[in-house]
């Protein structure tokens, strides 16, 4: 009886510790090293570069045409009402549950938008839901996900647009504490580059 016991302990123990490589394996497999995202930055700037980012945006595009584009999008209910002063886009998903709500703050230098923030919060943002929200919608846009262990933030590249999810505690209201969101940067795969050489 004692030999069966300790041969069930010895082959439960085997079949843990095999699970437990697989699965750090597989974990492994998804995180990339800042050299290797560069790598793939690289491949995609010989490819034709695009730098439309979302919903008419596009790098480079003066002030004067994001307020177009951004009120076009506002006529046309692709974005919502979030507060008196703020409009947002709802990121959905077909197969979860819930919504992540999208501010956006556009960066502009000499007057052309050199990236595009989204404040991504919302019923589930900045939870495991939220996140995998926005990482699946990222990825129907953008294509493959690439965790960077590097800047520790999931990094999709397509056409020259480089999108960076990186949870951040923001300083939105200086009467409440800070709190956790998913901050979303658009921004070019050039720039993204230049920035680690």
């Amino acid at each position: 009886m004692k030999v069966r016991l300790v041969l069930l302990l010895f082959s439960l123990s085997l079949l843990w510790g095999c699970s437990k490589k697989t699965e750090s394996e597989s974990t492994k497999s998804f995180a990339f090293s800042g050299e290797q995202i560069d790598s793939v930055r690289r491949e995609n700037l010989k490819a034709k570069v695009d730098n439309n980012i979302i919903l008419g945006f596009r790098f480079g595009m003066s002030k004067q045409d994001y307020d177009y584009n951004f009120s076009r999008l506002v006529a046309n209910k692709t974005l919502f009402r979030y507060s008196k002063a703020d409009y947002a886009l709802e990121i959905k998903s077909d197969s979860l549950p819930g919504s992540v709500d999208a501010l956006f703050i556009p960066l502009f230098d000499q007057n052309k938008l050199v990236a595009l923030k989204l404040l991504a919060h919302g019923t589930t943002s900045a939870t495991p839901a939220g996140s995998l929200i926005l990482s699946k919608y990222l990825t129907k846009h953008f294509g493959q996900e690439y965790m960077s262990t590097r800047s520790v933030s999931d990094v999709w590249i397509k056409g020259g647009v480089e999108v960076e999810v990186r949870r951040q505690k923001v300083q939105a209201d200086p009467n409440l504490s800070p709190l956790v969101y998913d901050v979303v940067m658009f921004r070019p795969t050039q720039l993204a580059l230049l920035s680690h050489l």
